[in-house]
């Protein structure tokens, strides 16, 4: 119901914008497909909610990009060179958010003796 839904939302955005029927075409399958990703990248986001390991803040950061990145491809259709400077923009979001919660969820290191470092541990959750 979601699909059929973002779809029609879709094919009605697209009959005000006059652009060519091939390049139309083209972005609808692509954000159908992104679509679907993010779709599928939500729903395993949250059945890894009550696990709150690694894998679900990897989750849950690269369904966000499949995200923004299918809303991208309708804002190519308007707005070109807003929909690069939005899609550098995230890329350069993601990047950081992807390194504090790697950052965050990395063990501590441990030293010769087999005693953690205090100076290098990571503060609690």
């Amino acid at each position: 119901m979601v699909i059929f839904t973002a779809f029609a939302v879709l094919v009605g955005l697209l009959q005000i914008i006059p652009t060519n029927a091939g390049v139309r075409i083209d972005t609808v399958r692509g954000f159908l497909v992104l679509f679907m990703i993010y779709f599928v990248l939500l729903v395993c986001e949250v059945k890894f909610r009550r696990n709150q390991a690694l894998i679900y803040y990897c989750v849950g950061n690269f369904s966000h990009l499949f995200g923004v990145f299918a809303a991208d491809m309708l804002v190519s259709l308007i707005f070109p060179i807003f929909a690069l400077v939005i899609a550098i923009l995230y890329l350069f979001w993601f990047f950081v958010v992807m390194y504090r919660s790697l950052a965050k969820n990395m063990p501590p290191k441990v030293d010769q003796s087999g005693t953690a470092n205090p100076v290098d541990q990571l503060p609690p959750v």
